[in-house]
């Protein structure tokens, strides 16, 4: 069982973020979940460990576009500017290649300002991009773009539930 290694994981409410602590704590990590009402500065406060960085707006983004830009880059940006931690690992997406003809790591990724639809992915883009300014050999920063994480959102507009009601 490790001893050493401690975990803090931002957005642990979410589908994500508790499926991470759930796996973390089941193989005997010691893992911090801060509360969501933490200001920047407070949360940069108690960061401890490596950071996993679950914080996200999914499928209401469409809704809620300046809660977007905070959690896809604003609290990041504090975080990275003023947080001590071991390593941060910043969860994207691979819907950022929508558009684009490739989908791999070094790909031309396209994006529409004007595509509401596009807020999601220009926002994580940013936060993608802040992380690669801001990775350094004694504190790493990582980037990892998950795709097709499915939870229990029918009503949702995203791709796959929208696929399945029109099948």
């Amino acid at each position: 069982m490790p001893t050493t290694s401690v975990f803090t994981v931002l957005g642990a409410g979410g589908f994500i973020g508790h499926a991470l602590v759930n796996w973390l704590r089941e193989r005997g990590y010691d893992v911090v979940t801060p509360e969501r009402q933490l200001t920047p500065a407070e949360l940069s406060a108690c960061l401890t460990g490596h950071v996993l960085y679950c914080i996200g707006l999914t499928a209401d983004f469409r809704s809620r576009p300046w809660e977007t830009i905070d959690a896809h880059i604003g609290v990041l940006r504090q975080l990275l500017a003023n947080a001590n931690f071991s390593s941060l690992t910043y969860l994207s997406s691979t819907r950022v290649y929508e558009g684009s003809e490739l989908g791999h790591e070094d790909a031309t990724i396209c994006v529409r300002p004007t595509d509401a639809n596009q807020l999601f992915n220009l926002s994580k883009l940013m936060g993608e991009s802040l992380c690669h300014r801001a990775h350094h050999h004694d504190r790493p920063v990582r980037v990892v773009r998950l795709s097709n994480v499915l939870g229990n959102d029918h009503g949702s507009d995203n791709f796959f539930y929208a696929l399945l009601r029109e099948a």
